[in-house]
């Protein structure tokens, strides 16, 4: 699937948003098919996703804290 590849591709670019978004969409394209590979790629693709988000929502969080 493009998405998935699309999704690596930003992930090893640093384009965060972009590549979650990817990630998204092959993981709505994947579910409308019975279970398969690509599935499971895509729930693993989501996992470091979302796992990249809370990082970043941690590092504004400290953010915040020391400038206030």
């Amino acid at each position: 699937m493009a998405d998935q590849r699309l999704s690596q591709i930003c992930y090893f670019a640093n384009e965060i948003l972009v590549g979650v978004h990817r990630a998204f969409r092959a993981l709505n394209t994947a579910e409308r098919i019975e279970e398969s590979p690509g599935l499971a790629r895509s729930y693993a693709n989501m996992s470091i996703a979302v796992g990249l988000l809370l990082v970043g929502l941690d590092v504004i969080g400290d953010y915040l804290t020391e400038i206030n």
